[in-house]
């Protein structure tokens, strides 16, 4: 609204101010407002935000459990077959280091076939 426009109304000089003057602190509260209005909308998107990044957190968490979790079935799975292919062993047949040895290629084995059927479920 400007001044001209009041004056075409036929308003006189104190009108125009009276309503300039009202007109103006409509404005500031209105601005205020929406000031208001804006950081209380920022305050609850860095809130959502902040909610967003713990949920991510949480199912990184997941993701990683599932993962041992497979990771474990598929090696716990690898026991019996170990187990089976001992059971010809004897006491005293070998040394300690033989049986070291053979346990240490045994596990490497199983967590090779671990890693492999794990890379297969990713997969399907």
């Amino acid at each position: 609204m400007t001044r001209k426009e009041l004056q075409e109304l036929g308003l006189t000089k104190e009108q125009i101010i009276s309503v300039i003057k009202i007109n103006g602190k409509d404005i500031e509260h209105a601005r205020s407002t929406s000031a208001a209005r804006i950081r209380n909308l920022e305050e609850a998107v860095s809130g959502l935000n902040g909610q967003i990044g713990e949920q991510e957190a949480q199912l990184e968490s997941i993701k990683i459990g599932l993962a041992i979790d497979k990771i474990l079935t598929i090696f716990l799975s690898q026991i019996p077959q170990t187990q089976h292919a001992n059971k010809g062993f004897q006491a005293g047949s070998r040394t300690s280091t033989d049986v070291l040895e053979q346990l240490r290629r045994e596990v490497m084995a199983m967590l090779q076939n671990v890693w492999t059927k794990l890379a297969e479920t990713e997969h399907a």
